[in-house]
């Protein structure tokens, strides 16, 4: 029998605690938030940086008074579809999170408006979560964007020809949205070893290795050659964006 995750930021061992802790004080200081008395809806596709968000806010959450939900839509895009939202859902009531499920064809609704696959899921989803904010009285909806996904945006903003400071990347906080992503200066291997370390399961998704995405080919194939060429490239890309924040504000 598998054993049981830690209930508790107090459970975790001390390394892993501090490193929830400090997800607290990037909202607090960088953002200038305070999560206190809130109901947080937390984006969940299973994945490990999804997964890994919606743990350390389960985490977070006591201190915060704050109720952490987790909402999963399945785009009914692979055949693995059914069996993630099921282990998304298995998880969350093993873990005493509540979730909300929906199912949307995405396929059929692209072919419909002419429009590609990642558009239509991406538009999809986020529908979906501020349907569930209004809905339901979620003062903000959590996703799990992280450091490799802001070095991945960043590059593409580029290809796109976009200005600075739209160059640095998405923003960590979108009020007129909702949109809080707590982990964007985080590396995707810290998130890894974080899910791994305290033994969550997580599902993956095949599609993230299709190079028919624009996005997959930024992830799997120029993204390794910038950090091949200079290892710091996300730290760098963290500088970047926080100057760009800076610099957006002016």
């Amino acid at each position: 029998m598998k054993k049981p995750l830690p209930d508790r930021l107090q459970d975790l061992p001390p390394k892993w605690a501090h490193f929830c802790l400090q997800k607290d004080k990037f909202l607090k200081q960088d953002l200038g938030l305070d999560l206190g008395n809130k109901k947080l809806l937390v984006g969940f596709s299973g994945g490990v940086d999804s997964t890994a968000l919606l743990l350390i806010c389960k985490y977070l959450a006591p201190s915060w008074n704050s109720e952490v939900e987790a909402a999963h839509l399945n785009h009914q895009l692979r055949p693995q579809s059914g069996e993630d939202s099921t282990a998304c859902a298995s998880f969350c009531v093993q873990n005493n999170i509540t979730i909300e499920l929906r199912v949307h064809d995405v396929a059929k609704e692209a072919q419909a408006s002419g429009k590609g696959l990642e558009e239509t899921g991406r538009k999809a989803r986020y529908a979906f979560f501020e349907d569930l904010r209004k809905r339901l009285g979620y003062d903000a909806i959590l996703l799990g964007h992280q450091l490799n996904d802001l070095a991945e945006d960043v590059f593409m903003r580029l290809m796109r020809g976009a200005g600075w400071p739209a160059l640095g990347g998405m923003v960590a906080h979108d009020p007129g949205r909702h949109i809080l992503r707590p982990l964007l200066l985080t590396p995707k291997d810290e998130l890894q070893q974080f899910v791994q370390a305290i033994g969550a399961s997580h599902v993956e998704d095949e599609s993230n290795t299709d190079p028919t995405f624009l996005r997959n080919r930024v992830r799997n194939q120029i993204l390794p050659l910038f950090l091949q060429e200079n290892p710091n490239f996300l730290e760098n890309t963290a500088q970047l964006w926080r100057q760009s924040q800076l610099d957006a504000q002016m």
